[in-house]
């Protein structure tokens, strides 16, 4: 019998809970490993957040703790192991005092955005339910209050390259975007959707609300024309942006965009382009649509 096969014979017959404290055991001891290895090449640099370090723990302790202190104690230095083994545990630990005045900050500013969140009046949701205000909530059940937050207010103030990642169009308002797509020659604009009224009632403009809208800026060898008002439209096909935009009116007619033709078109496309809170998490909202 080959040791694998001796471990599974040990566990069924003594149960999961031998074999997970074996298996605990294993993760300590690799743990330990590192940290030492840590400690021998960078001194007292990787100390965890309390100022000690992971001991290493008594196998036979495991399956022995008279009592919740004693838990506690053996829990606290998993813990500490695991906090020096993390992706930022040198910095932490190398961090100027300037750094760690400002990462104080930060966190006490949270606390106060935290404060500002409970003290609002809770939210109707579904069916009228009330729910309490928190940070961690959608970003879009949150967009009303975000630009109240001192977090926000810092990120503001950070230099462009201090962000991790943002998009061009979400740092833009939407009606900038379009005023920039309006000067480019070569931007175009395409649909999933045949941007034709059905009839008459409710449902005539069914396509105009159900179309997905994509702008692209592309070279003439990468043009597929296409008419996004023909019945014969196929999806994606290309159309100029600025010939959308003049013949838009003439196609749309419903009053939500209001009666002057030069707006109409802007007005429909920022509608498309903001997300609102019933769209994105409505309770028959999935991943995909």
């Amino acid at each position: 019998m080959n040791a694998a096969s001796n471990d599974k014979a040990k566990c069924s017959r003594h149960g999961d809970s031998d074999c997970d404290k074996a298996a605990a055991r294993e993760v300590i001891k690799a743990h330990d490993s590192e940290i030492d290895r840590r400690r021998q090449g960078n001194g007292d640099g990787d100390r965890a957040r309390d100022g000690t370090y992971g001991l290493p723990l008594n196998s036979n302790a495991i399956g022995s703790i008279p009592d919740v202190a004693d838990y506690e104690k053996l829990r606290a230095k998993v813990v500490s192991r695991e906090d020096e083994l993390s992706f930022d545990a040198r910095y932490r630990s190398r961090a100027s005092d300037m750094e760690r005045r400002v990462d104080e900050i930060i966190r006490n500013v949270r606390k106060e955005d935290e404060v500002l969140f409970s003290g609002q009046v809770p939210r109707k949701g579904y069916h009228g339910q009330l729910h309490p205000r928190f940070a961690g909530d959608h970003f879009l059940s949150n967009v009303d209050l975000i630009d109240e937050t001192g977090l926000f207010k810092i990120a503001s103030m950070m230099p462009k390259g201090a962000h991790l990642h943002n998009h061009f169009n979400a740092c833009l308002p939407p009606h900038v975007l379009l005023d920039i797509a309006k000067g480019m020659d070569r931007m175009f604009i395409t649909s999933n959707l045949p941007l034709i009224c059905k009839g008459e009632g409710e449902d005539k403009f069914e396509n105009f609300d159900k179309c997905e809208i994509q702008f692209s800026i592309m070279s003439p060898d990468k043009e597929d024309a296409g008419d996004l008002f023909s019945p014969r439209y196929q999806s994606r096909q290309t159309m100029k942006f600025s010939e959308f935009l003049n013949r838009f009116p003439t196609y749309y007619t419903r009053a939500d965009v209001g009666t002057d033709g030069k707006t109409k078109a802007d007005k429909w496309l920022l509608h498309k382009l903001l997300f609102q809170e019933e769209e994105a998490y409505d309770h028959l909202q999935t991943a995909s649509g």
